[in-house]
């Protein structure tokens, strides 16, 4: 399937069915995966509606990126690896956050 279809699928679907997220919301490789689905969506002819990554998103900014940011001033590599990504992540339109 392609990138578009699978980003339209993925939005489509009620939370369990992207359960990969909940489960490790520190998976990288996935966060690297959601940055590609958003570059993709703002290339379609068409709106794809976001409200529930959005929601996820500022979740994950409430309860996840505080202890990552504070773990990659530490110097952990994998936070800050995290971090950069998340924050690209909140750069795209609707997920805009004061973080970038």
């Amino acid at each position: 399937m392609s990138i578009e279809g699978q980003l339209c699928q993925l939005e489509g679907q009620p939370g369990p069915a992207r359960g990969a997220a909940s489960r490790d919301p520190l998976d990288l490789e996935l966060m690297k995966k959601v940055e590609e689905f958003a570059g993709v969506r703002r290339s379609l002819p068409f709106d794809v509606i976001v409200w529930r990554s959005q929601n996820y998103y500022y979740t994950m900014l409430q309860n996840v990126f505080p202890e990552q940011v504070e773990r990659a001033l530490r110097g952990d590599a994998a936070a800050q690896e995290w971090t950069k990504h998340f924050v690209a992540l909140g750069a795209e339109p609707g997920n805009e956050s004061d973080y970038q």
